[in-house]
């Protein structure tokens, strides 16, 4: 590691130990002190954009078989609501280069790569925000684009999106061309992706045995470049072909492979395998910093979609009949909405979140053996799962601001509030 790296490391790691400090304070204090270390964040951000933002950085990696649908947009707009990555690669496109720029400047991201696509198979396209992470394109062909993270002469780190083509011959090119730039790497190195290849049995569930020759060929790839696997949390298989029965079969194809360098830069580095509810392929998420703690609770907002619940009014009421001014009605207000949010109205986000829960969990036993009834559940709380992200989809475009009664600096949303109270009053008179 170069003097420069070790000098901005240890800069790096004294600025997240004062705000790991303060965000300890903050767990026993008022949340305005965590708004505080979110902008603290942000300005140490821009001090050290090419140190800070490694030990944060998020990379989804996702085979979505296909960018061109409505339902991809849904999800993808969902996992980058949820994990907020800082670099995203998109394996298997499938668009044509005439739709490829339209949907892929779309997505949110300022920065945008694709690789060149055989006819409308395959693709890959890696996003970033230009604003935030500092990405040079280093290399960039059908199967593979590499980037520099942070700037060559900053010490930056090489990370590289993969996907392996079905077809022997196309791999083999792939695995060759892997190995002749190993030689020429003296960065930390991550390679992340689809590789359509398991290393052993073991990865393959169903099926056929994968081919001896292939497995040991994958395996020596790797051992000549000195990569070594950063492992998984979540499922095991990262694939399924979707079938039923003995048809069914899933295998480990999706992985992260990184060099000592990468590894001694982010030794808590992890890979997640969040759950499949779109595509045939588990989204990767790889975590340069390890997992993420919640320091504080997030204020209480009141969504302008509670109005549209009957129930909602009557709560309202409730509140002001019991309540001996304005002022005393609003403060009581956040937990009776609370309260009736959680028993009779749900929380659109809070089910989201159980029913991923659930299916990770039924994913994890699938990948111990097909179950006829957990592979229907599967399939229903897939459908349920996508049923609400479209609820949620319209509850943001319907809604776009939530009302935060206790720090908007917005004068009509207390305006709104106090009319709803009014309404109440007249509707109790």
């Amino acid at each position: 590691m170069s003097k420069t790296r070790s000098m901005a490391v240890i800069v790096s790691e004294l600025v997240e130990i004062w705000i790991r400090r303060l965000e300890i304070v903050a767990r026993f204090s008022r949340p305005k002190i965590s708004r505080w270390i979110l902008k603290t964040r942000k300005v140490c951000n821009l001090l050290l954009p090419e140190t800070l933002n490694w030990f944060f950085m998020k990379i989804l990696t996702w085979n979505c078989r296909g960018a061109g649908s409505d339902n991809f947009r849904t999800t993808f707009n969902d996992l980058v609501k949820t994990h907020k990555p800082d670099i995203v690669f998109l394996l298997e496109t499938k668009v044509s280069e005439e739709r490829a720029e339209t949907i892929s400047l779309g997505l949110g991201f300022t920065g945008v790569c694709r690789a060149p696509t055989e006819g409308r198979g395959g693709g890959i396209w890696m996003l970033w925000r230009k604003e935030e992470t500092r990405v040079d394109i280093l290399n960039v062909d059908p199967q593979a684009i590499h980037g520099i993270i942070g700037g060559n002469l900053n010490g930056g780190w090489l990370c590289s999106g993969i996907y392996a083509r079905p077809d022997s011959a196309h791999r083999e090119n792939l695995w060759t061309k892997i190995e002749e730039m190993s030689t020429a790497v003296a960065l930390p190195w991550m390679i992340t992706g689809d590789f359509n290849e398991v290393i052993s049995a073991h990865e393959r569930r169903g099926g056929n045995l994968p081919g001896l020759n292939r497995c040991n060929r994958f395996k020596d790839m790797i051992d000549t470049c000195g990569l070594i696997d950063l492992g998984f949390r979540g499922p095991k298989f990262t694939w399924t072909n979707l079938r039923n029965g003995l048809a069914r079969i899933r295998q480990r194809i999706d992985r992260c492979l990184a060099n000592v360098d990468w590894q001694n830069m982010f030794p808590e580095g992890m890979v997640l395998h969040l759950p499949r509810t779109h595509s045939d392929h588990h989204p990767l998420l790889t975590l340069c910093g390890g997992m993420e703690q919640q320091i504080s609770k997030k204020p209480f907002r009141f969504e302008l979609a509670w109005t549209m619940d009957q129930d909602c009014k009557e709560v309202v009421n409730e509140v002001w009949r019991k309540s001996h001014s304005i002022f005393e009605a609003i403060g009581n207000l956040p937990e009776a909405m609370r309260d009736w949010n959680g028993r009779s109205f749900g929380n659109i986000f809070a089910k989201k979140r159980r029913l991923l829960a659930r299916i990770n969990g039924i994913q994890k036993n699938l990948c111990l053996g097909d179950h006829p009834f957990l592979i229907s559940l599967e399939t229903e709380l897939i459908h349920e799962y996508n049923d609400v992200l479209k609820q949620e989809e319209l509850l943001w475009a319907t809604y776009p601001y939530p009302i935060d009664i206790f720090g908007s600096p917005e004068p009509h949303y207390a305006d709104h509030l106090v009319a709803e109270f009014y309404l109440c009053s007249i509707g109790s008179n």
